[in-house]
């Protein structure tokens, strides 16, 4: 992974003030913190089927265990994501910038990262394997959507 300095974005743009990038290590670890209660809280309200009253099955335990692998990978290089669970029951991860620069990652329970995005004028669409690490694919697009931190 290419080593970026703290506080600047891929393209080499100061992260935006209040951004978790450009923060302390400990303002970091509070945006990691609160996000993985966050995952504990949406794995407690998703727990059974029709959760949310759309017709949607229970988040899948292998899911979420994918999921917390992968966040537990990102957490120290990029930004925090938004999480949801969709209507199969996996683990959903978004990251927005801007309308231009976007990224939804499906944790599925089988194993398989399947993603979306748009990084100004180039988008597309990927299915990965997580093995422990981020793949390399997945890193350089989400270099292209959000910022990275040190």
């Amino acid at each position: 992974m290419v080593v970026i300095p703290q506080g600047q974005s891929a393209s080499g743009a100061s992260a935006p003030p209040g951004s978790e990038c450009g923060a302390a290590p400990s303002r970091r670890e509070h945006a990691a913190l609160r996000l993985f209660a966050d995952l504990e809280a949406l794995r407690a309200e998703a727990k059974q089927d029709d959760w949310a009253g759309r017709e949607g099955k229970a988040i899948q335990p292998e899911s979420y265990l994918l999921a917390r692998a992968i966040l537990e990978s990102l957490i120290p290089y990029f930004e925090t994501p938004e999480l949801n669970v969709d209507r199969d029951g996996a683990v959903v991860l978004d990251w927005a910038r801007d309308r231009e620069h976007m990224l939804s990652l499906t944790a599925e329970p089988d194993g398989r990262l399947i993603y979306a995005f748009r990084a100004g004028p180039s988008s597309g669409s990927r299915t990965e394997r997580f093995q422990g690490v981020i793949p390399p694919a997945l890193a350089a697009d989400l270099a292209e959507v959000t910022q990275i931190c040190r």
